[in-house]
C-alpha cells in the first residue's frame, strides 16, 4: 500500500511480490525486501528512497518488537521477551546465523529446564 503513494507505483505489485517472498525468511527477509525496494526508489528519486528508507525503518521494528514475538510465542510456546532476547542475543554473538538459531536455541533451553529441571525440583 506505502508504494501506491510513491514515485515508484508502477513496480507497486511486482515489489510487493519480491517483499513477501523474502519476508518468509526469518528476522532477515524483511530487511533484504526493504534494501531491494529502497536501491529502486532511489534509482527513481533520492526524496523517494529517503521516505522508502525511513517506512521501512519503522516497518520492521514494529514487525520484529510487536509482530515477530506474538507469532512465535503461539509456534514455539515462549514468551515474547524470551524471543526477542534472544534474538538480540544470538545476533549479537553470531551475526545473522545467530540471530537464525537463536529462537530454536532458546525453545530447547526452556524445554529442558521445563522437563528435567523442574521435574527434579517437585521430585524432591
Amino acid at each position: 500500500m506505502f508504494l501506491w503513494f510513491t514515485p515508484v507505483s508502477k513496480y507497486a505489485v511486482a515489489l510487493a511480490f519480491v517483499v513477501a517472498v523474502l519476508d518468509v525468511i526469518p528476522m532477515i527477509g524483511a530487511t533484504l525486501g526493504a534494501v531491494i525496494v529502497s536501491a529502486i526508489a532511489f534509482a527513481t528519486d533520492v526524496k523517494t528512497g529517503i521516505i522508502c528508507v525511513i517506512f521501512y525503518v519503522i516497518y520492521q521494528q514494529f514487525e520484529n518488537y510487536v509482530i515477530y514475538p506474538r507469532v512465535m510465542s503461539r509456534s514455539v510456546d515462549l514468551p515474547g521477551a524470551v524471543i526477542v532476547i534472544a534474538a538480540l542475543v544470538g545476533s549479537a554473538l553470531l551475526g545473522v546465523v545467530g540471530a537464525l538459531l537463536a529462537i530454536p536455541a532458546a525453545a530447547a533451553v526452556l524445554l529442558i529446564i521445563r522437563e528435567v529441571v523442574v521435574k527434579r525440583q517437585d521430585e524432591r
